[in-house]
């Protein structure tokens, strides 16, 4: 496979992958689109020999540091937010899954923005943690624990979300 070739499928395999995680870290500021294209830009300047065996870490490196510049110079940080995929089925069960979904990416938009990182990649991008420490520059125990404290968030979040009020109390 040409050059070119491999650069336009790495566009349409990885494309609509770092938009959701770019947009997960900027959140909805119109820039995700101009981080991604920076990450294909520098892959056209990569040796393909290289990135070729990564590619998938590689890019999600490259565009997690350029949308951390683009942070930087904003002086802060958001919410992060994505757009969960979707299966068609029947109506109800998409209206079920619709409501799952919303109520999962809310509880883990209060989660604090490392441990929300990681368990994107690791649960929206199937990275293995190897890939995810690579991608954070975190070490792999590290991110280990901030999925495991991560999901016991959430399991305590939905736990207590079911106990009655009277129980609350």
């Amino acid at each position: 496979m040409a050059d070119a070739d491999w650069i336009t499928a790495a566009v349409t395999r990885f494309e609509r992958p770092l938009l959701v995680y770019v947009r997960g870290l900027l959140g909805r500021t119109g820039r995700e689109a101009d981080v991604v294209q920076e990450a294909f830009l520098e892959l056209c300047r990569a040796s393909r020999k290289d990135v070729e065996p990564k590619l998938a870490p590689w890019l999600f490196t490259v565009a997690r540091r350029r949308a951390l510049d683009h942070l930087r110079k904003e002086r802060r940080m958001t919410v992060l937010t994505t757009d969960p995929p979707s299966v068609a089925r029947s109506a109800a069960d998409l209206l079920e899954q619709q409501d799952s979904t919303e109520s999962v990416m809310a509880r883990l938009g209060r989660l604090p923005a490392p441990q929300q990182e990681v368990v994107r990649l690791k649960f929206l991008e199937q990275f293995s943690y190897r890939e995810i420490a690579g991608v954070t520059g975190l070490s792999e125990s590290h991110v280990g624990v901030l999925i495991h404290t991560a999901i016991q968030s959430l399991r305590r979040s939905f736990t207590e979300s079911e106990t009655p009020l009277e129980a609350r109390s």
